[in-house]
């Protein structure tokens, strides 16, 4: 049934209204190809427009996980592992026509990116030592629906938006048009761009559900309010295009590019102090350094010196109490998996590297305040020291949160009720 709602093939939290594409569950991991598409509405464009359209898409993806090609429809082509994401952005909330019982637009979302400065730049979100790039005046994130395609293979994730690209192409009027695409490879030597150790996450197994979802009605665990209970279920995707400085990079000794991250270089172990052997833990027999969430680095009766302290990891991943024993006034916790990227660039080197930054929380306070709380990144741009002094690496081509809503049976799409009121 081409208009049903499909249920997610992966689910590590498995609470049956997460949407697909969140790999959280236990040695999950993200296949290797990712593609954010951004979908602007057109201004004439009413809710129902967009609600219609976003149907047949969904159809559209359902069949291409079937391996479903409209223009081969006797035709079975490998499907790649598909898996589509949809998430709705705040000018979804801003369509005309929408029926006065949709639902508003959640609170939650009142926290949100920062615009572009007017003549271009300007920090994502208050407080973030993380700029947008000088020549963004416009903020490509600022769109009403984004979709995320990951697969196994880079045919199904090219696929996926080229199809829509046909569909959209077909239409007299399109009531929606692409307004970006970014892809995305997952590295098979576990390092990011910098070549240090980057993991897929920052959270322990028992540490997700909690950082991820959106509360579902349970008291006396804490629940969203009224106008947002719809979205129980759900979570809250945040997404950022980030480059990365290599020259900045390079130009930094190694001992001081591991201050910065936390990190030992080559072992990827979490350093207790700059040097070769001031390192927490041991590598797990595939050779993995532990994650940022091992608690061995946050005993308080373990003090790192400040250098460490304002490390990238270390600002990052707070826990019940700050490294050195100091209280945590409030846990700013994010499930994220990021792909790096590589694309051709006019100027020299001849090209650009960087990072999709994708996190999913609870609520986007969680990030924002992270990138902008004192004592985690505020005033930073990556790690070490806040301020005019700070090493600035990385720089932002878009940013946005959208909401990704619970699926529901009955539905044409996941959040079909925030446009018709269904």
């Amino acid at each position: 049934m081409i208009g049903s709602v499909f249920r997610p093939r992966v689910n590590g939290l498995a609470n049956g209204k997460l949407q697909e594409g969140i790999y959280s569950g236990r040695r999950e991991r993200p296949p290797g190809f990712y593609t954010f598409l951004l979908l602007g509405a057109a201004p004439d464009a009413s809710a129902a427009d967009v609600g219609e359209l976003l149907a047949r898409l969904w159809g559209l993806y359902r069949g291409l996980k079937e391996g479903v090609v409209p223009d081969l429809p006797t035709r079975r082509v490998p499907d790649g592992d598909l898996q589509v994401l949809l998430g709705l952005g705040s000018r979804a909330f801003e369509l005309p026509g929408r029926p006065v019982d949709a639902p508003q637009r959640p609170k939650a979302m009142r926290q949100s990116f920062e615009q572009p400065a007017g003549g271009g730049g300007g920090p994502v979100s208050a407080s973030a030592g993380i700029s947008y790039e000088a020549d963004v005046t416009a903020n490509p994130a600022d769109v009403a629906i984004a979709f995320q395609f990951t697969a196994k293979t880079p045919l199904a994730v090219e696929r996926a938006v080229v199809e829509t690209g046909k569909l959209l192409s077909g239409e007299p009027s399109p009531a929606l048009s692409i307004q970006a695409v970014y892809a995305g490879t997952k590295r098979d030597d576990g390092r990011s761009w910098i070549d240090f150790h980057d993991g897929p996450s920052n959270l322990s197994n028992e540490e997700r559900p909690d950082a991820i979802l959106i509360p579902l009605p349970n008291p006396p665990a804490p629940v969203p309010p009224e106008q947002d209970r719809w979205t129980s279920g759900g979570t809250y995707l945040a997404f950022m295009r980030l480059y990365i400085d290599l020259a900045v990079w390079a130009a930094l000794e190694v001992p001081k590019q591991e201050a910065l991250v936390g990190r030992q270089k080559e072992s990827g172990l979490p350093l207790k102090a700059v040097g070769p052997a001031q390192t927490f833990g041991s590598l797990d027999p595939d050779g993995e350094p532990p994650h940022e969430s091992d608690p061995g680095q946050y005993q308080v009766d373990t003090p790192l010196p400040a250098e460490v302290r304002s490390s990238h990891i270390q600002r990052a991943n707070h826990h019940d109490t700050f490294p050195g024993g100091s209280a945590n006034p409030q846990n700013h916790r994010i499930y994220r998996q990021g792909y790096p990227f590589f694309e051709p660039s006019p100027g020299p080197p001849g090209f650009r590297v960087g990072l999709n930054f994708a996190s999913f929380q609870s609520t986007p306070a969680n990030l924002t305040g992270m990138l902008g709380m004192e004592d985690w990144l505020g005033n930073t741009n990556f790690g070490g020291a806040a301020g005019a002094d700070r090493i600035v690496l990385l720089s932002a081509r878009a940013a946005g949160f959208f909401l990704v809503p619970p699926v529901e049976e009955g539905e044409r799409f996941p959040g079909e009720r925030a446009l018709t009121g269904a």
